[in-house]
């Protein structure tokens, strides 16, 4: 998911959009924390429960990656801390949206979550570890809450 000229002017149709209704959006906890708790092949689950459970074992293991990748580079990575219970305390946290440009938080379709390193000279922690949009997460335009509402005109309340 790369960042189109579409894509920017409805991050910011979106945000101007919750600055109006506020907290009027709605996020998704119990879908987040169902997700998160019990055996991956839980019959009960449903397809979109799977389908969250799926990509937060697949973050998880993506973070693992690529701290074993930096280690064998040289660098001084901490372990990684992160769970699919923090994932969905981290949802919960962030009122289900993304920690920078503040759009809510899909699992499938546009604007997907991804893991995000605050500071990408440490690994994958508790502290530094947020969630964001997919878009924020391609090339290395190092983005934060700051650079986006410099680009999309000020906060956006929660």
């Amino acid at each position: 998911s790369q960042w189109t000229a579409e894509k920017f002017r409805e991050v910011a149709r979106l945000r101007d959009r919750l600055r109006l209704i506020g907290s009027a959006f709605i996020p998704q906890y119990t879908l987040w924390a169902t997700a998160a708790a019990g055996p991956l092949e839980n019959r009960f689950f449903t397809e979109e429960q799977q389908t969250l459970r799926v990509r937060m074992l697949d973050a998880i293991s993506g973070a693992i990656q690529r701290t074993e990748a930096r280690r064998e580079k040289g660098r001084d990575h901490d372990d990684v801390e992160i769970d699919v219970a923090y994932l969905a305390e981290l949802y919960r946290r962030q009122h289900g949206r993304c920690a920078y440009t503040r759009v809510p938080l899909a699992v499938k379709g546009k604007f997907k979550w991804s893991v995000e390193r605050k500071e990408n000279d440490k690994g994958y922690t508790k502290l530094n570890t947020v969630l964001v949009i997919k878009e924020v997460n391609h090339g290395c335009a190092q983005w934060s809450k700051k650079k986006a509402d410099k680009y999309w005109g000020g906060p956006v309340p929660i």
